[in-house]
């Protein structure tokens, strides 16, 4: 099968993965392959959250502009922060930290950042407050800074768990994965975690290969939140690239029926379909997939191939 390529973060993600399916199937009483030109859309990328605590909370809050290209299929999160802190005098941290969360909110950076690092200069030993420089830093692309600030807050706090996961996220873009694992592990060591951290975790085992672990990490992020669409999506993915065909299309089922407008979905739910044997199912989940999103490629090319 002929992937399409997608990119993550200004393109710092290339995947070209390509899975030929070449099993034997029945359709109208003839025997065939499923051939070349089922072409399938892969997957869905990692994850950026990061959770922005307010002394003595952990609770995630609004959502900042996602600067992820919505190339597809690769979605990552956007940039999440938690509750404001209470209004502080302009002398202490929580009010500095306060002014940095709405600049955050108002796409101000600059400002938040010198809010921020003011409130470091009052209260250094919070470690929610580093954790937010390094959020600031990532939308810098200052990968190195944020890792400083967010291992400065697993110092003051070692189950930090929105820390840990932004740890990862900063060796993940700046490309040292083993250490991006580990730090997404940490993050699920802690009392509170999230599940997306469970999915970036299962999402890197994924494009090393290690079947087993990723889909151990994947089946940890829908028990913790059954509705993850991308994790449903990728957890196909995986289970169709090993060769079981009923797990796909039960995983594939369970993303549409949460995000039913889909179109990737559709067309590969038609490949496991195809591959499946079932050629008619196939044709309707191709037809399904051209209606929502008219031009999509992938779909249209299956459907040539079937109705020529």
């Amino acid at each position: 099968m002929v992937a399409r390529e997608s990119g993550w973060g200004g393109r710092l993600w290339q995947w070209a993965l390509a899975i030929l399916l070449s099993v034997t199937v029945a359709c109208a009483g003839l025997l065939f392959l499923v051939p070349d030109w089922a072409h399938e859309v892969k997957h869905r990328g990692a994850k950026l959250l990061q959770l922005q605590d307010q002394v003595g909370e952990s609770q995630v809050g609004f959502t900042v502009a996602d600067r992820s290209e919505e190339v597809e299929p690769l979605r990552p999160a956007g940039y999440v922060f938690g509750q404001q802190a209470a209004p502080g005098d302009a002398v202490d941290g929580i009010y500095w930290n306060r002014e940095s969360l709405r600049f955050l909110q108002e796409g101000k950076w600059d400002e938040a950042l010198r809010a921020q690092k003011r409130a470091l200069e009052l209260q250094p030993e919070l470690a929610e407050y580093w954790e937010n420089l390094g959020v600031i830093y990532l939308n810098y692309s200052r990968t190195r800074d944020a890792e400083a600030a967010f291992r400065r807050a697993l110092t003051i706090d070692r189950q930090h768990s929105a820390a840990a996961h932004n740890l990862g996220v900063a060796l993940q873009l700046s490309g040292e994965l083993d250490a991006a694992m580990e730090a997404y592990r940490l993050a699920l060591d802690a009392p509170v975690w999230s599940e997306v951290s469970a999915y970036n975790l299962a999402f890197l085992y994924q494009q090393r290969g290690e079947a087993k672990a990723a889909l151990a990490a994947y089946r940890l992020a829908l028990e913790a939140n059954p509705d993850y669409v991308d994790a449903w999506y990728n957890l196909g993915l995986l289970q169709a690239g090993i060769g079981d065909s009923a797990a796909a299309l039960v995983a594939y089922r369970s993303a549409l029926a949460l995000a039913p407008d889909q179109a990737d979905i559709w067309n590969n739910l038609g490949v496991e379909y195809l591959r499946d044997g079932n050629r008619e199912q196939a044709v309707a989940a191709f037809r399904e997939a051209v209606e929502l999103q008219p031009g999509h490629p992938e779909a249209l090319r299956n459907l040539q191939e079937l109705e020529p």
